[in-house]
């Protein structure tokens, strides 16, 4: 299933009560830095894995439903 990162970071904006602008502050970034990496849709990992952190979202890699753990 291939899901779009901006929208799982939007929902879990919304669902965090929390606005991409306060995400950049918290993230110590501009708040259009934010707005790029979410629009591109093409991040590095380690800056969704800043995001997820901020936001309280598990990273799972999981390869015929059985988790995959680096």
């Amino acid at each position: 299933m291939n899901h779009n990162i901006k929208k799982i970071i939007e929902i879990a904006c919304v669902i965090n009560d929390i606005t991409i602008t306060d995400l950049a502050k918290k993230l110590g970034c501009t708040k259009q830095n934010m707005f790029q990496k979410v629009r591109r849709n093409d991040m590095r990992y380690s800056d969704l894995e800043e995001i997820c952190n901020q936001l309280g979202i598990e990273i799972k890699f999981l390869k015929d439903g059985k988790e995959i753990t680096y």
